[in-house]
Formats: structure tokens, C-alpha cells, sequence
């Protein structure tokens, strides 16, 4: 009989094992941060882990790499989409 410490641990693992896919590392010339590859040609991270920088090199999580360019932010919700 499993005891709710082992539902539990099981569930996050389940979550960390479908979510770490899609998280991508972002690298410009000022800033290092993490995205979500939201679909393809499209990644999703905060406005102020991008600093100033506007082109940036995407790492996923299978090894590849590509450049991307900010698509657009919107400050009042923190949000910035690269394409």
C-alpha cells in the first residue's frame, strides 16, 4: 500500500519527467535564463530575465541549438515571446 509521501513523490517526478522537454536555455550577450518551448518557433520566458539583449541562442533539452530574436514583451505581465 503506497502511503501519501510516496503518491506524492511519484507525482512530482511524473511532472519534472513532462515538463523538462519543453524548458530551453537562453543564452544573449548579457543575460543567461530559461524558457518554455511553447510550440515550435515559439518560447516563452519573463521580460526581466532577458535584460536588454534582443537575439539570443536557444539550447533544448534534446541537445540542439538555434538562434532566436525577441518577437515581443509586455512588461505589465512579465511575459516575452522569442521566435
Amino acid at each position: 500500500m503506497d502511503t501519501a509521501f510516496e503518491t506524492l513523490s511519484q507525482d512530482l517526478s511524473n511532472i519534472v519527467t513532462q515538463t523538462s522537454r519543453v524548458v530551453v536555455s537562453l543564452q544573449g550577450q548579457r543575460s543567461i535564463s530559461t524558457g518554455i518551448h511553447w510550440r515550435k518557433g515559439l518560447i516563452v520566458t519573463s521580460c526581466e530575465a532577458l535584460q536588454s539583449d534582443t537575439e539570443f541562442k536557444v539550447e533544448l533539452s534534446n541537445g540542439q541549438t538555434f538562434e532566436t530574436e525577441l518577437l515581443g514583451s509586455a512588461p505589465t505581465t512579465a511575459v516575452a515571446i522569442l521566435l
